[in-house]
């Protein structure tokens, strides 16, 4: 919690003020990546011309926001 407060420029008892927890951070980092992951692949899979072109997209659009 230390590493994170610095790296927001926050001291640790204001950091446990918004998050009770590592595990909150990480929860809710993991729901943000999940909710954009989500809407991205609503507008891949509308656009795309067949379900193999849709899944193709998907793939790689994962690929790329991993690396």
């Amino acid at each position: 919690m230390n590493e994170i407060a610095a790296a927001v420029g926050l001291s640790k008892p204001t950091l446990y003020h918004y998050f009770r927890s590592k595990e909150e951070i990480l929860v809710r980092l993991y729901e943000n990546v999940m909710d954009h992951t989500v809407s991205s692949a609503q507008v891949i899979a509308a656009a795309a011309r067949s379900p193999i072109d849709a899944l193709r997209e998907l793939i790689t659009y994962r690929v790329r926001y991993t690396c």
